[in-house]
Protein backbone atom coordinates (compact mmCIF):
# COMPACT_ATOMS: atom_id res chain seq x y z
CA UNK A 1 0.00 0.00 0.00
CA UNK A 2 1.36 3.84 -0.74
CA UNK A 3 -0.38 4.80 2.61
CA UNK A 4 0.70 4.00 6.11
CA UNK A 5 -1.51 2.09 8.49
CA UNK A 6 -2.37 5.70 9.96
CA UNK A 7 -3.45 7.29 6.81
CA UNK A 8 -6.32 4.39 5.87
CA UNK A 9 -9.52 4.89 5.36
CA UNK A 10 -11.70 4.56 8.31
CA UNK A 11 -13.67 1.85 6.65
CA UNK A 12 -10.85 0.19 5.19
CA UNK A 13 -9.03 0.07 8.61
CA UNK A 14 -12.10 -1.37 10.16
CA UNK A 15 -12.05 -3.90 7.25
CA UNK A 16 -8.10 -4.76 8.07
CA UNK A 17 -8.68 -4.53 11.90
CA UNK A 18 -11.66 -7.97 11.39
CA UNK A 19 -9.04 -9.59 9.24
CA UNK A 20 -5.76 -8.87 11.84
CA UNK A 21 -7.53 -9.92 14.69
CA UNK A 22 -8.35 -13.15 13.17
CA UNK A 23 -4.99 -14.14 12.29
CA UNK A 24 -1.38 -14.16 13.65
CA UNK A 25 1.96 -11.96 12.72
CA UNK A 26 0.37 -9.72 9.49
CA UNK A 27 2.02 -7.35 8.52
CA UNK A 28 1.28 -4.52 6.14
CA UNK A 29 3.54 -3.70 3.50
CA UNK A 30 4.06 0.33 2.47
CA UNK A 31 5.90 1.47 -0.74
CA UNK A 32 6.87 4.82 -1.32
CA UNK A 33 8.33 5.90 -4.70
CA UNK A 34 11.67 8.13 -5.22
CA UNK A 35 13.56 9.86 -8.01
CA UNK A 36 15.34 6.50 -8.89
CA UNK A 37 14.44 4.05 -6.32
CA UNK A 38 11.50 2.18 -4.40
CA UNK A 39 11.29 1.30 -0.47
CA UNK A 40 9.60 -1.18 1.13
CA UNK A 41 8.42 -0.21 4.66
CA UNK A 42 6.72 -3.23 7.15
CA UNK A 43 4.60 -2.20 9.67
CA UNK A 44 3.50 -4.97 12.48
CA UNK A 45 -0.41 -5.30 12.95
CA UNK A 46 -1.88 -5.99 15.65
CA UNK A 47 -5.45 -5.29 17.20
CA UNK A 48 -7.26 -4.21 20.55
CA UNK A 49 -10.52 -4.80 21.38
CA UNK A 50 -13.31 -1.81 22.47
CA UNK A 51 -16.86 -2.26 23.41
CA UNK A 52 -16.70 -5.10 21.71
CA UNK A 53 -14.91 -3.81 18.23
CA UNK A 54 -11.40 -4.58 17.45
CA UNK A 55 -9.69 -1.73 16.52
CA UNK A 56 -6.10 -1.29 14.67
CA UNK A 57 -2.82 -1.19 16.53
CA UNK A 58 0.12 -0.53 13.92
CA UNK A 59 3.45 -1.16 15.22
CA UNK A 60 7.23 0.17 15.18
CA UNK A 61 8.03 0.55 10.84
CA UNK A 62 11.31 -1.40 9.87
CA UNK A 63 12.38 -0.70 6.80
CA UNK A 64 12.89 -4.00 4.70
CA UNK A 65 14.89 -3.20 1.12
CA UNK A 66 15.14 -0.45 -1.38
CA UNK A 67 15.38 -1.58 -5.07
CA UNK A 68 15.86 0.24 -8.35
CA UNK A 69 12.73 1.72 -9.56
CA UNK A 70 11.11 -0.19 -12.19
CA UNK A 71 9.82 1.00 -15.55
CA UNK A 72 5.98 2.25 -14.81
CA UNK A 73 3.06 1.55 -17.37
CA UNK A 74 3.97 1.13 -21.00
CA UNK A 75 2.37 2.30 -23.76
CA UNK A 76 1.55 -1.54 -24.75
CA UNK A 77 0.30 -1.97 -21.51
CA UNK A 78 -2.42 0.68 -21.33
CA UNK A 79 -3.55 -0.52 -25.24
CA UNK A 80 -3.69 -4.13 -23.41
CA UNK A 81 -5.80 -2.81 -19.90
CA UNK A 82 -8.12 -0.02 -21.66
CA UNK A 83 -10.35 1.67 -18.73
CA UNK A 84 -7.48 0.45 -16.14
CA UNK A 85 -5.82 3.40 -14.48
CA UNK A 86 -2.37 3.85 -14.61
CA UNK A 87 -2.06 4.25 -10.61
CA UNK A 88 -4.20 0.73 -10.34
CA UNK A 89 -1.46 -0.32 -13.54
CA UNK A 90 1.26 0.83 -11.18
CA UNK A 91 0.19 -0.73 -8.16
CA UNK A 92 0.01 -4.21 -9.97
CA UNK A 93 3.75 -3.14 -11.02
CA UNK A 94 4.87 -2.42 -7.50
CA UNK A 95 3.00 -5.98 -6.14
CA UNK A 96 5.11 -7.79 -8.64
CA UNK A 97 8.57 -6.05 -7.91
CA UNK A 98 8.23 -7.04 -4.01
CA UNK A 99 7.15 -10.79 -5.24
CA UNK A 100 10.16 -11.30 -7.53
CA UNK A 101 12.94 -9.03 -6.07
CA UNK A 102 12.37 -8.27 -1.95
CA UNK A 103 9.84 -11.50 -0.91
CA UNK A 104 12.11 -13.49 -3.73
CA UNK A 105 9.16 -15.96 -3.68
CA UNK A 106 9.42 -19.07 -5.76
CA UNK A 107 6.87 -19.59 -8.55
CA UNK A 108 3.42 -20.39 -6.99
CA UNK A 109 4.46 -19.84 -3.22
CA UNK A 110 2.82 -16.16 -3.45
CA UNK A 111 -0.75 -15.66 -3.26
CA UNK A 112 -2.15 -12.59 -3.63
CA UNK A 113 -5.97 -11.73 -3.05
CA UNK A 114 -7.91 -9.78 -5.26
CA UNK A 115 -10.85 -8.81 -3.64
CA UNK A 116 -11.40 -7.99 0.46
CA UNK A 117 -14.85 -7.09 1.36
CA UNK A 118 -16.79 -5.73 4.95
CA UNK A 119 -19.81 -8.49 4.92
CA UNK A 120 -22.67 -8.23 7.48
CA UNK A 121 -20.63 -9.99 9.92
CA UNK A 122 -17.44 -11.29 8.69
CA UNK A 123 -14.67 -10.39 5.58
CA UNK A 124 -15.68 -11.45 2.44
CA UNK A 125 -12.84 -12.85 0.24
CA UNK A 126 -13.15 -12.95 -3.49
CA UNK A 127 -10.66 -14.82 -5.86
CA UNK A 128 -11.16 -14.08 -9.23
CA UNK A 129 -9.32 -16.43 -11.96
CA UNK A 130 -9.55 -16.46 -15.85
CA UNK A 131 -8.48 -19.92 -17.28
CA UNK A 132 -8.97 -20.77 -21.21
CA UNK A 133 -10.93 -24.35 -22.33
CA UNK A 134 -11.21 -25.36 -25.84
CA UNK A 135 -15.11 -27.45 -25.82
CA UNK A 136 -13.29 -30.73 -26.63
CA UNK A 137 -10.86 -29.72 -23.19
CA UNK A 138 -13.67 -29.33 -21.23
CA UNK A 139 -13.89 -32.37 -19.25
CA UNK A 140 -10.30 -31.25 -17.81
CA UNK A 141 -9.59 -30.21 -13.96
CA UNK A 142 -8.99 -27.27 -13.52
CA UNK A 143 -5.91 -26.42 -11.28
CA UNK A 144 -4.85 -24.05 -8.68
CA UNK A 145 -1.50 -23.74 -6.43
CA UNK A 146 -1.47 -25.46 -3.21
CA UNK A 147 -0.08 -22.08 -1.81
CA UNK A 148 -3.34 -20.43 -3.36
CA UNK A 149 -5.45 -23.12 -1.71
CA UNK A 150 -4.36 -23.37 1.45
CA UNK A 151 -4.35 -19.87 1.73
CA UNK A 152 -8.20 -19.57 0.85
CA UNK A 153 -8.74 -22.60 3.18
CA UNK A 154 -6.73 -20.81 5.93
CA UNK A 155 -9.20 -17.75 5.66
CA UNK A 156 -12.29 -19.98 5.74
CA UNK A 157 -11.42 -21.50 8.50
CA UNK A 158 -10.66 -18.31 11.08
CA UNK A 159 -14.44 -16.90 9.70
CA UNK A 160 -13.88 -15.65 6.39
CA UNK A 161 -16.46 -15.75 4.14
CA UNK A 162 -14.50 -17.15 0.63
CA UNK A 163 -15.71 -17.45 -2.98
CA UNK A 164 -13.54 -17.61 -5.93
CA UNK A 165 -15.08 -16.16 -9.30
CA UNK A 166 -13.94 -17.99 -12.19
CA UNK A 167 -13.87 -16.49 -15.71
CA UNK A 168 -13.69 -19.35 -18.23
CA UNK A 169 -13.24 -18.17 -22.38
CA UNK A 170 -12.71 -19.73 -25.20
CA UNK A 171 -8.78 -19.89 -26.45
CA UNK A 172 -9.65 -17.47 -29.27
CA UNK A 173 -9.59 -14.16 -26.54
CA UNK A 174 -6.34 -13.04 -26.24
CA UNK A 175 -7.22 -9.69 -24.89
CA UNK A 176 -8.96 -8.70 -21.41
CA UNK A 177 -11.40 -6.56 -23.59
CA UNK A 178 -12.54 -10.22 -25.58
CA UNK A 179 -12.12 -11.92 -22.04
CA UNK A 180 -15.11 -9.68 -20.81
CA UNK A 181 -17.48 -10.12 -23.73
CA UNK A 182 -16.57 -13.74 -24.84
CA UNK A 183 -15.88 -15.62 -21.47
CA UNK A 184 -18.28 -16.49 -18.93
CA UNK A 185 -18.69 -16.31 -15.16
CA UNK A 186 -18.41 -19.63 -12.60
CA UNK A 187 -18.84 -19.66 -8.74
CA UNK A 188 -16.26 -22.51 -7.23
CA UNK A 189 -14.51 -23.46 -4.69
CA UNK A 190 -11.23 -25.24 -3.95
CA UNK A 191 -10.54 -28.47 -2.80
CA UNK A 192 -7.57 -31.05 -2.44
CA UNK A 193 -8.63 -34.29 -2.19
CA UNK A 194 -6.43 -36.80 -0.16
CA UNK A 195 -3.37 -37.85 -1.44
CA UNK A 196 -3.40 -35.46 -4.42
CA UNK A 197 -0.41 -33.20 -5.01
CA UNK A 198 -2.68 -30.65 -6.70
CA UNK A 199 -5.20 -28.30 -5.81
CA UNK A 200 -8.69 -28.05 -7.85
CA UNK A 201 -11.51 -25.96 -8.87
CA UNK A 202 -14.70 -26.78 -8.03
CA UNK A 203 -17.48 -25.50 -10.28
CA UNK A 204 -21.15 -24.42 -8.69
CA UNK A 205 -22.67 -23.25 -11.82
CA UNK A 206 -23.20 -20.40 -13.89
CA UNK A 207 -23.47 -16.90 -12.72
CA UNK A 208 -24.24 -13.46 -14.87
CA UNK A 209 -21.86 -11.31 -12.73
CA UNK A 210 -19.71 -12.08 -9.76
CA UNK A 211 -21.92 -10.28 -7.44
CA UNK A 212 -21.79 -11.48 -3.76
CA UNK A 213 -25.03 -12.39 -4.05
CA UNK A 214 -25.07 -14.25 -7.00
CA UNK A 215 -22.03 -16.56 -5.85
CA UNK A 216 -23.67 -17.32 -2.34
CA UNK A 217 -26.47 -18.24 -4.73
CA UNK A 218 -24.72 -20.28 -6.99
CA UNK A 219 -22.96 -21.94 -3.74
CA UNK A 220 -26.10 -22.73 -2.54
CA UNK A 221 -27.25 -24.87 -5.20
CA UNK A 222 -24.57 -27.25 -5.24
CA UNK A 223 -21.50 -28.27 -7.47
CA UNK A 224 -21.75 -29.04 -11.29
CA UNK A 225 -22.28 -32.53 -11.63
CA UNK A 226 -19.66 -34.39 -14.29
CA UNK A 227 -20.25 -34.08 -17.86
CA UNK A 228 -22.17 -30.74 -17.55
CA UNK A 229 -20.53 -28.72 -21.09
CA UNK A 230 -18.64 -25.27 -20.01
CA UNK A 231 -19.21 -24.15 -23.74
CA UNK A 232 -21.66 -25.57 -26.27
CA UNK A 233 -20.38 -27.82 -28.67
CA UNK A 234 -19.45 -26.14 -32.09
CA UNK A 235 -21.55 -27.90 -35.12
CA UNK A 236 -19.42 -31.01 -36.86
CA UNK A 237 -17.76 -29.26 -39.86
CA UNK A 238 -17.22 -32.34 -42.70
CA UNK A 239 -14.06 -32.92 -43.89
CA UNK A 240 -12.92 -34.85 -46.44
CA UNK A 241 -9.57 -36.24 -47.32
CA UNK A 242 -7.50 -37.59 -50.07
CA UNK A 243 -7.44 -41.31 -50.54
CA UNK A 244 -4.64 -43.03 -48.02
CA UNK A 245 -2.55 -46.08 -49.16
CA UNK A 246 -3.21 -48.72 -46.62
CA UNK A 247 -1.10 -48.90 -43.78
CA UNK A 248 1.40 -51.46 -42.58
CA UNK A 249 1.69 -53.53 -40.00
CA UNK A 250 3.93 -52.92 -37.29
CA UNK A 251 5.17 -55.63 -34.66
CA UNK A 252 5.56 -53.57 -31.11
CA UNK A 253 7.15 -55.80 -28.58
CA UNK A 254 4.72 -55.63 -25.30
CA UNK A 255 5.96 -54.63 -22.11
CA UNK A 256 7.08 -57.25 -20.08
CA UNK A 257 5.50 -55.34 -16.98
CA UNK A 258 3.29 -52.52 -16.34
CA UNK A 259 5.24 -49.15 -15.57
CA UNK A 260 4.81 -48.42 -11.71
CA UNK A 261 4.57 -44.34 -10.98
CA UNK A 262 7.21 -42.97 -9.03
CA UNK A 263 6.58 -42.24 -5.67
CA UNK A 264 7.74 -38.22 -4.64
CA UNK A 265 10.51 -38.01 -2.85
CA UNK A 266 11.39 -34.57 -0.81
CA UNK A 267 14.51 -33.05 -0.98
CA UNK A 268 17.11 -32.92 1.57
CA UNK A 269 17.09 -29.12 3.17
CA UNK A 270 19.47 -26.50 2.05
CA UNK A 271 22.75 -25.81 4.12
CA UNK A 272 23.55 -22.32 5.41
CA UNK A 273 26.96 -22.16 5.09
CA UNK A 274 27.60 -18.21 4.82
CA UNK A 275 25.71 -15.52 7.63
CA UNK A 276 26.28 -13.05 4.88
CA UNK A 277 23.90 -11.10 2.66
CA UNK A 278 20.32 -11.49 4.03
CA UNK A 279 21.13 -13.86 6.96
CA UNK A 280 24.14 -11.86 7.91
CA UNK A 281 21.99 -11.02 11.04
CA UNK A 282 22.92 -14.75 12.19
CA UNK A 283 26.81 -13.66 12.37
CA UNK A 284 28.11 -13.34 16.40
CA UNK A 285 29.11 -9.57 15.32
CA UNK A 286 26.08 -8.69 14.02
CA UNK A 287 25.40 -5.22 15.71
CA UNK A 288 22.42 -5.99 18.20
CA UNK A 289 22.88 -4.12 21.86
CA UNK A 290 23.26 -7.57 24.41
CA UNK A 291 22.83 -6.73 28.25
CA UNK A 292 25.45 -8.75 30.29
CA UNK A 293 26.48 -7.57 33.71
CA UNK A 294 25.00 -4.49 34.24
CA UNK A 295 26.89 -3.40 30.71
CA UNK A 296 25.60 -3.47 27.33
CA UNK A 297 27.07 -4.11 24.19
CA UNK A 298 27.59 -3.63 20.25
CA UNK A 299 26.97 -7.55 19.65
CA UNK A 300 26.81 -10.97 20.65
CA UNK A 301 30.97 -11.54 20.20
CA UNK A 302 31.72 -8.69 22.27
CA UNK A 303 29.75 -9.40 25.21
CA UNK A 304 30.85 -12.98 24.80
CA UNK A 305 34.49 -12.14 24.74
CA UNK A 306 33.70 -9.45 28.05
CA UNK A 307 32.26 -12.59 29.93
CA UNK A 308 36.03 -14.32 29.58
CA UNK A 309 37.34 -12.04 32.10
CA UNK A 310 36.75 -10.56 35.17
CA UNK A 311 38.48 -7.34 34.91
CA UNK A 312 36.24 -4.75 35.06
CA UNK A 313 38.62 -2.27 33.26
CA UNK A 314 38.60 -4.56 30.02
CA UNK A 315 34.96 -5.27 29.96
CA UNK A 316 34.17 -1.34 30.38
CA UNK A 317 36.16 -0.87 27.17
CA UNK A 318 34.57 -4.04 25.26
CA UNK A 319 31.70 -1.98 25.60
CA UNK A 320 33.06 1.23 23.67
CA UNK A 321 34.35 -0.77 20.81
CA UNK A 322 31.96 -2.19 17.75
CA UNK A 323 34.59 -3.62 15.28
CA UNK A 324 36.05 -7.55 15.56
CA UNK A 325 40.02 -6.26 15.21
CA UNK A 326 39.88 -3.85 17.97
CA UNK A 327 37.31 -5.93 21.02
CA UNK A 328 39.84 -8.78 20.22
CA UNK A 329 42.82 -6.95 21.01
CA UNK A 330 41.34 -6.28 24.36
CA UNK A 331 40.28 -9.44 25.22
CA UNK A 332 44.13 -11.14 24.24
CA UNK A 333 45.25 -8.57 26.48
CA UNK A 334 42.98 -9.64 29.63
CA UNK A 335 43.73 -13.00 31.83
CA UNK A 336 40.59 -15.72 31.25
CA UNK A 337 38.60 -16.23 34.06
CA UNK A 338 39.71 -19.64 35.91
CA UNK A 339 35.95 -21.59 35.05
CA UNK A 340 35.77 -20.52 31.42
CA UNK A 341 35.22 -23.58 30.31
CA UNK A 342 32.45 -24.84 32.70
CA UNK A 343 30.52 -21.30 31.94
CA UNK A 344 31.32 -21.10 28.20
CA UNK A 345 28.17 -23.34 27.12
CA UNK A 346 25.65 -21.48 29.24
CA UNK A 347 27.41 -17.98 28.72
CA UNK A 348 26.73 -18.50 24.78
CA UNK A 349 23.02 -20.12 25.27
CA UNK A 350 22.40 -16.87 27.56
CA UNK A 351 23.89 -14.23 25.40
CA UNK A 352 22.00 -15.86 22.12
CA UNK A 353 18.86 -15.67 23.72
CA UNK A 354 19.07 -12.55 24.77
CA UNK A 355 20.31 -11.13 21.11
CA UNK A 356 16.84 -13.01 19.49
CA UNK A 357 14.45 -11.29 20.74
CA UNK A 358 11.23 -9.78 18.86
CA UNK A 359 11.71 -9.23 15.45
CA UNK A 360 14.61 -10.96 15.46
CA UNK A 361 13.50 -13.94 17.54
CA UNK A 362 11.37 -13.94 14.10
CA UNK A 363 13.82 -13.72 11.36
CA UNK A 364 15.77 -17.24 13.06
CA UNK A 365 12.67 -19.04 13.13
CA UNK A 366 11.76 -18.13 9.04
CA UNK A 367 15.22 -19.21 8.61
CA UNK A 368 13.61 -23.01 8.96
CA UNK A 369 14.23 -25.49 7.32
CA UNK A 370 17.54 -23.95 6.36
CA UNK A 371 20.45 -26.29 8.24
CA UNK A 372 22.43 -23.82 10.04
CA UNK A 373 26.33 -24.65 9.11
CA UNK A 374 28.14 -21.52 9.05
CA UNK A 375 30.96 -22.83 11.20
CA UNK A 376 33.52 -20.39 11.26
CA UNK A 377 35.65 -19.43 13.94
CA UNK A 378 37.54 -15.84 13.53
CA UNK A 379 39.91 -15.97 16.84
CA UNK A 380 39.89 -19.37 18.99
CA UNK A 381 38.27 -16.82 22.36
CA UNK A 382 35.33 -16.98 19.67
CA UNK A 383 34.72 -20.41 20.32
CA UNK A 384 31.17 -21.90 21.97
CA UNK A 385 29.42 -18.83 20.37
CA UNK A 386 30.99 -19.64 16.70
CA UNK A 387 31.93 -23.09 15.28
CA UNK A 388 30.14 -26.27 16.11
CA UNK A 389 29.18 -25.97 19.62
CA UNK A 390 28.15 -22.16 18.55
CA UNK A 391 26.15 -23.54 15.85
CA UNK A 392 24.14 -26.14 18.12
CA UNK A 393 23.33 -23.45 20.51
CA UNK A 394 21.94 -21.06 17.81
CA UNK A 395 19.78 -23.80 16.27
CA UNK A 396 18.69 -24.85 19.90
CA UNK A 397 17.99 -21.30 20.40
CA UNK A 398 15.59 -21.33 17.02
CA UNK A 399 14.12 -24.86 17.77
CA UNK A 400 12.87 -22.77 21.14
CA UNK A 401 11.31 -19.91 19.59
CA UNK A 402 9.95 -22.03 16.92
CA UNK A 403 7.96 -23.89 19.20
CA UNK A 404 6.96 -21.17 21.78
CA UNK A 405 5.71 -19.65 18.04
CA UNK A 406 4.22 -22.77 16.90
CA UNK A 407 2.15 -22.90 20.30
CA UNK A 408 0.47 -19.60 19.30
CA UNK A 409 -0.02 -20.21 15.99
CA UNK A 410 -3.38 -22.33 16.04
CA UNK A 411 -3.44 -24.65 12.87
CA UNK A 412 0.34 -25.42 12.80
CA UNK A 413 2.37 -28.72 12.17
CA UNK A 414 3.04 -29.20 15.67
CA UNK A 415 -0.68 -29.20 16.49
CA UNK A 416 -1.42 -31.65 14.09
CA UNK A 417 -2.24 -35.13 15.48
CA UNK A 418 -0.66 -36.47 12.31
CA UNK A 419 3.07 -35.47 13.15
CA UNK A 420 5.18 -37.09 15.76
CA UNK A 421 8.89 -36.09 17.60
CA UNK A 422 11.55 -35.72 15.53
CA UNK A 423 15.51 -35.92 15.81
CA UNK A 424 16.06 -32.49 14.69
CA UNK A 425 14.65 -29.88 16.93
CA UNK A 426 12.32 -27.08 15.81
CA UNK A 427 10.98 -30.01 13.30
CA UNK A 428 8.35 -32.48 13.16
CA UNK A 429 7.78 -36.23 11.49
CA UNK A 430 4.84 -36.04 9.67
CA UNK A 431 3.12 -39.58 9.03
CA UNK A 432 0.13 -38.71 6.76
CA UNK A 433 -1.82 -42.02 6.00
CA UNK A 434 -1.33 -41.09 2.41
CA UNK A 435 2.42 -41.13 2.91
CA UNK A 436 4.56 -38.52 1.00
CA UNK A 437 2.38 -37.52 -1.48
CA UNK A 438 0.11 -37.02 1.23
CA UNK A 439 2.36 -34.55 3.04
CA UNK A 440 2.81 -32.98 -0.36
CA UNK A 441 -0.61 -32.22 -0.87
CA UNK A 442 -0.82 -30.73 2.66
CA UNK A 443 2.04 -28.65 3.23
CA UNK A 444 3.82 -28.56 0.03
CA UNK A 445 7.50 -27.32 -0.55
CA UNK A 446 7.81 -26.96 3.32
CA UNK A 447 8.37 -30.98 3.77
CA UNK A 448 12.01 -31.69 3.57
CA UNK A 449 13.71 -35.21 3.95
CA UNK A 450 14.46 -35.74 7.69
CA UNK A 451 17.67 -37.71 9.14
CA UNK A 452 18.09 -41.33 9.21
CA UNK A 453 16.96 -41.95 12.06
CA UNK A 454 12.92 -40.44 11.42
CA UNK A 455 12.70 -43.85 9.53
CA UNK A 456 12.06 -41.88 6.00
CA UNK A 457 9.11 -40.44 7.07
CA UNK A 458 9.36 -36.66 5.64
CA UNK A 459 9.93 -33.67 8.11
CA UNK A 460 8.43 -30.11 8.31
CA UNK A 461 9.41 -27.51 10.58
CA UNK A 462 7.14 -26.62 13.89
CA UNK A 463 5.67 -23.39 12.67
CA UNK A 464 4.21 -24.44 8.91
CA UNK A 465 1.07 -23.59 8.58
CA UNK A 466 -1.24 -27.10 8.23
CA UNK A 467 -2.87 -27.63 4.95
CA UNK A 468 -6.36 -29.42 3.85
CA UNK A 469 -5.45 -32.47 6.01
CA UNK A 470 -4.70 -30.63 9.61
CA UNK A 471 -6.40 -32.85 12.45
CA UNK A 472 -6.04 -30.92 15.73
CA UNK A 473 -4.43 -32.87 18.30
CA UNK A 474 -5.11 -32.48 22.14
CA UNK A 475 -1.31 -33.68 23.24
CA UNK A 476 0.65 -30.79 21.30
CA UNK A 477 0.53 -28.70 24.27
CA UNK A 478 2.78 -31.64 26.45
CA UNK A 479 5.54 -32.74 23.81
CA UNK A 480 8.70 -32.13 24.61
Amino acid sequence: MAASPHDLLPSDATLLADLVHRLHGVSAIQWMAGENTLTFTSWPLSTTTLRGRPHLVPGRPAPVRTVPLPSWPAADQELRWPGVSRERLRAALVEATYVEQVAAARPGDFTNIDVVAAGETCPVIVEVKRRTRRPIREGDPLRLTLSQTATLHHLAQVGCEVHIALRIVPPSQASPAQWLTAGRWHAASPVIKPGWTEALVELYGEVGDPSVDALRKARSLGPVGDGTPLFPAAPPVPVILPPQPPLKAINTPARSEPRVPQTPRVKPPRRLTAFTGTYAFLDAWHPVPVRLGGRTYTSAATAFLAAQTLDSVARERLTQVDTPSLALQVARRSDLRADWAELRPTVAREILRFAFRAERAHALVTTLPLVLADGEVLDGRLYGLQGRPGLETLTGVRADLARQQATLGGRTCWACARSQPSRWSAFVRCVHPAGVMGTLACVGAAAVQGPTGDAGAPTVPVTTLAGLDFLPSEEAAFRP
